[in-house]
């Protein structure tokens, strides 16, 4: 009884859910392809996201990387963060 695979749906009924289940992943990986990535980090997100430490963010905020400073709160864009980084590429 152990190799036996005994199905509570038949065959039709089975190839319908897996129709079923294929199309629902399948949209749902294109709606997460689609859904725009965050844009603005504050520096800990951020320094998360890149897998960076706070002292190299700081090196880079004093190289150059353009930061936005909104009552206290530092917040980077990561859009200038990929520039800033491509502009460093050797």
């Amino acid at each position: 009884m152990q190799n036996q695979i005994i199905s509570l749906f038949s065959e039709e009924i089975q190839k319908k859910i897996a129709e079923t289940v294929i199309s629902i992943v399948t949209k749902t990986a294109n709606e997460t392809l689609q859904r725009p990535a965050k844009r603005y980090y504050k520096k800990k997100d951020f320094c998360q996201e890149l897998q960076i430490a706070n002292n190299t963010l700081t090196i880079w905020i004093n190289r150059g990387l353009p930061v936005i400073q909104i009552e206290g709160i530092t917040m980077i864009d990561m859009d200038d963060a990929i520039k800033f980084i491509n502009e460093h590429k050797k």
